[in-house]
Parts: structure tokens; sequence; C-alpha cells
């Protein structure tokens, strides 16, 4: 606790540099990391350290130029590379080529969705915290809602509504002969089962429930019951 509250007094703006760089940046001839993806280095090590950031950017650019070799035309930093920039690569190209944004998109996706999408499409594991720091970093339009929802976002990758509809005509057509056939079943439950079809990635309960009564809002009945005759006509 000591060595950590004195972590500034003790150190000067040089040794400081030359800690991050000796933990985050690694010799690598002919490869080269840009201003951009240095920033996010630079943020995940003072996140992790759980610092306050201590240098303006101006600053901070300064003092890695007096430590590593830059190209002012290009703006990167030569012959560095890091064990973290893979994963950002990736991550970078997944959303590039896959995710939609548009104020005119009624959808939504979560954190922990698009951690399920990227995971499986690129065979990388990525944790919730890694893709918010990504997803502010490199795409700060993205409007976030409680650090757990991108709003007006989708992955062409995955039809969620498509997925959420078949397992309503799976439900009629499976009960519709059968002595447990209902008229009306609670929406809560209807999720339940719809979870239990085994899809590849499972939409939230949220985003369940909230496609259910924008679809079928003149078949929802007191206590959030929805008719099942209305699964045909979604």
């Amino acid at each position: 606790l000591k060595k950590y509250a004195l972590y500034l007094k003790n150190n000067s703006e040089n040794d400081i540099i030359t800690h991050f760089t000796n933990n985050n940046v690694e010799n690598s001839i002919g490869c080269s990391i840009s201003w951009k993806n240095m920033q996010f280095l630079w943020k995940k090590f003072i996140d992790g350290e759980r610092f306050q950031n201590m240098f303006f950017t101006s600053t901070l650019k300064n003092k890695l130029k007096e430590n590593l070799k830059y190209d002012e035309e290009k703006d990167v930093f030569l012959d560095c590379t890091s064990k973290l920039l893979p994963t950002v690569s990736k991550f970078i190209k997944f959303w590039n080529d896959n995710m939609e944004m548009c104020d005119d998109i009624n959808e939504e996706i979560e954190i922990d969705e698009l951690c399920s999408l990227f995971t499986y499409h690129t065979k990388t594991n990525i944790d919730e915290n890694s893709i918010l720091d990504l997803i502010r970093h490199y795409y700060s339009d993205v409007f976030i809602d409680d650090d757990k929802y991108l709003l007006n976002t989708k992955c062409k990758l995955w039809n969620k509504k498509e997925d959420i509809i078949n397992s309503l005509k799976k439900y009629k057509s499976i009960t519709s002969h059968t002595d447990f056939y209902t008229d009306e079943i609670p929406i809560t439950e209807m999720y339940q089962m719809y979870c239990g079809n085994k899809n590849k990635f499972t939409a939230s309960k949220r985003y369940f429930e909230k496609f259910i009564k924008e679809e079928s809002e003149l078949y929802i009945i007191e206590d959030n019951f929805i008719k099942v005759e209305s699964f045909g006509n979604i």
C-alpha cells in the first residue's frame, strides 16, 4: 500500500515511461505500433495499475518518442509490438466487418453477447471489460447504456429476431396437437423455453421481452401473458 501510495513521488516521469514500455512493448524489427494503439496500451497500463492518468496526451507522446523510434509521417512507433495487439487487431477487423450502427436500427446487443460472437467466430477469448475498453477507445460514437447494452447496434452474423420467431413457431407447432396446448403463456415462461432451444447464441431476456411486446402488442394480456395464436403472425 505504501509503495502504491508513494509511486508518483518515488518515480520520475522517465521511470514511469520505462515501467510502461518494459511491461507492454516488445522489440520486433519490422513491426510498428500506431499512436492510436499506443494510447490504448497506455490506458490498459494505468487501469491495470489503478493509476490516474499522469500525462497530457502530447507529453506522453513526446516521452515515448524519446524512448522508441518514431515515424512522424505515418504516426507510428517503429520496430516494436505488444502481446496485446493481436487481439486488438482481431477485434477491430471483426467489428468493421460485422457490426452495423445506425440511429434507425431498432436493435441492441449486450456486451456478453458480443463476447460470445467474437469468441465463436475468431476462436479468441475476450472478457467484457476488455471489449468495453476497445469500444470506448476505437468506437467512441457507440452509445453504451449502463456499461452493458450497445444501442442502435447489431451484428450481421446473428439474426436475433429470426431465432426468436423460429422458437415461437416451434413451440406452437409442437404443443398445438398435445394436451399441453394452452391459449396463452407467460412471456417469462416463453423466454425459458426459448433458452432451452440450444441456439448457438441466446438473446437477453430484456431483448426478448422487448421484441415480443413490440411485435405482438395486440396479443399481450394482463400480467404479461401472450396469446399463443399470435406466434404465427410475428
